[in-house]
């Protein structure tokens, strides 16, 4: 009898110890708001209870405390010990926006319990207040304990391997400007420079650590192999993706300690991914396959130019050292490389003229017989591949696509596995759309939502289309029937 007890007692205690934590309780007011109001907000009645409720969403989606709007407006610190007592509140906050060209916000936090105050005040450019309100829920509300299942928009599960040379410049102009703009995931890097090797965790900007580095002319595969025998010793390496975007020569003195430090990185890290552009002589081009072969995992970036000929322009793909070439528009980001003329590798051998990006030109002049009148710049699809690397294109494992009809419209949304949707049924979903680099519209971050949805947050195809004019990527609620599912 007396172990029955002991084994009660012993329940009861753990029960207790184990249980989480009663969240706190935060009352937010209707927000003030002057006579310009935001676009979105020129539709309702109360925009200043509308801001309220969509920050509530975002603070109580993000972190563990329970948010209570109210219908009251804030009645004066005089008052903050009333209001506390009467909401039965941890902590009030009242918020003011001002639209003009910017958005201002102002916000005040009361703390019912030391009678502390903590004001913000922040200037935004022009864009959707539902961005705004998103930052402000992440810039000021980090206190709380965050939800475990959060997913942060700032920092990814990869590295990027690149070298800060000059003749890398282009790809690293490309990948500064992507990376650098606000709100966008940013992967962690590992940036090989003239006298040392420099390693940036994922969440940073990656311009001022190329401000911190010396440019080298051309990197040596020496330096690179430091770097991959860096990254293995990361103490949590496995849990992330590795991906080098390498122009690097190779070396006879060094290629095998550079291949034994790759598979080395590839049996310690979660994945190794090669990007590989037309970059390379014969040697160092047998040298990166040997490489790609041991991570398993490899993408080809394809280089872009246009040039103007007395026959008129004509499209330029270098891809996979083969040269295409059309007078036709296509599609860059969807190229179907079967449909397209090609200069055989024995007539460029002929040409005497080394393959590669800023010879595509000189090439098909000296294959073709074609004088070159006027050249573009040369692009490349290193950006797109990359953007749907780290974005997380690759990384929603067993993801399908679900066809949404709303007000009349249907389009196709991005859904991972974890979510299961059926044919037929009524849902609304939490997700994050932005653009593509060829505008195309994506979508991610995807979840169920159940409850109230706010206003300023339910969303519908004209919606979504209008706030990606005003803000590179938003989060919102759409709902609707589901029409189609598919893999």
């Amino acid at each position: 009898m007396i172990s029955f007890f002991r084994l009660l007692y012993t329940s009861i205690i753990l029960t207790i110890l184990t249980a989480p934590a009663q969240g706190e309780t935060m009352v937010l007011f209707p927000a003030l708001t002057g006579q310009e109001k935001a676009p979105e907000l020129k539709s309702f009645d109360d925009p200043g209870r509308e801001i309220a409720k969509a920050l509530s969403f975002f603070i109580s989606s993000d972190f563990r405390v329970k948010t209570v709007v109210t219908g009251s407006q804030f009645a004066g610190k005089g008052q903050i010990a009333s209001q506390c007592r009467n909401n039965e509140a941890d902590y009030l906050f009242q918020s003011e926006f001002r639209f003009y060209g910017k958005t201002v916000f102002h916000g005040k936090l009361y703390h019912c319990h030391t009678d502390e105050t903590k004001e913000f005040t922040r200037s935004y450019p022009a864009g959707g207040i539902t961005t705004v309100l998103e930052d402000i829920s992440r810039r000021y509300f980090s206190f709380f304990p965050k939800n475990r299942d959060v997913q942060t928009k700032t920092a990814s599960r990869q590295i990027l391997v690149f070298s800060h040379s000059w003749s890398f410049y282009r790809e690293t102009a490309e990948m500064t400007k992507m990376f650098d703009e606000a709100d966008r995931v940013k992967p962690g890097y590992m940036i090989i420079g003239a006298d040392k090797n420099l390693y940036v965790p994922p969440g940073s900007r990656l311009s001022p650590s190329l401000a911190r580095l010396k440019q080298s002319r051309k990197a040596d595969i020496g330096q690179l192999t430091d770097a991959l025998v860096r990254l293995g010793m990361i103490e949590d390496i496995d849990k992330y993706e590795i991906i080098i975007m390498s122009n690097i020569p190779s070396s006879s003195g060094h290629n095998e300690r550079f291949l034994q430090s790759l598979y080395t990185l590839v049996n310690r890290a979660g994945k190794v991914t090669f990007l590989q552009g037309s970059w390379f002589n014969q040697e160092s081009e047998v040298l990166y396959e040997r490489a790609a072969g041991i991570t398993g995992r490899q993408k080809h970036i394809s280089h872009y130019q246009k040039a103007g000929t007395g026959d008129g322009f004509v499209q330029l793909i270098l891809h996979n050292y083969r040269l295409y070439y059309t007078r036709s528009e296509v599609p860059l980001d969807t190229v179907d490389f079967s449909g397209l003329n090609h200069i055989a590798p024995s007539e460029i051998y002929r040409t005497g003229i080394q393959i590669r990006p800023e010879n595509m030109t000189a090439i098909y002049s000296a294959a073709r017989g074609e004088k070159i009148l006027e050249t573009g710049d040369i692009h490349s699809s290193s950006e797109k591949i990359l953007y749907q690397m780290i974005q997380g294109h690759d990384r929603q494992e067993n993801s399908y696509r679900a066809l949404l009809k709303k007000d009349g419209k249907a389009f196709w949304l991005n859904i991972p596995g974890s979510v299961r949707l059926a044919k037929g049924e009524h849902i609304a979903l939490k997700t994050t759309f932005s653009r593509e680099a060829n505008s195309a519209l994506y979508n991610y971050n995807t979840e169920i939502h159940t409850g109230e949805i706010p206003l300023l947050l339910d969303a519908g195809f004209t919606e979504i289309g209008r706030m990606l004019d005003r803000s590179p990527e938003f989060t919102c609620i759409i709902q609707g029937k589901v029409l189609e599912v598919r893999q």
